[in-house]
């Protein structure tokens, strides 16, 4: 099992609306975990629930905190370096 793995699954969901209404129309955080665990494993990724709980729970809190000046700067060079520009 792999953090890394649950990233590339993560990359593939944001580039499939179907994926992510599959993962919205669950009807609660556990079921939202197991349909996550089970679309990964049968798309070849191999991660755990447990994993799954800890990254919502880490992107939770990066949500909730206002930003650094190392954070602003660090997202417009990924910004910068995306479109090229370095």
């Amino acid at each position: 099992m792999s953090r890394e793995s649950l990233e590339q699954f993560k990359e593939v969901v944001l580039k499939y609306r179907t994926l992510q209404e599959r993962l919205k129309a669950t009807a609660n955080f556990d079921s939202f975990i197991a349909l996550a665990v089970q679309m990964g494993q049968e798309s070849g990724y191999d991660f755990s629930p447990d994993e799954v709980f800890e990254a919502l729970q880490e992107e939770s809190e990066r949500l909730t905190k206002p930003p650094t000046i190392e954070d602003i700067v660090a997202r417009f060079k990924e910004d910068r370096e995306t479109v090229g520009m370095y």
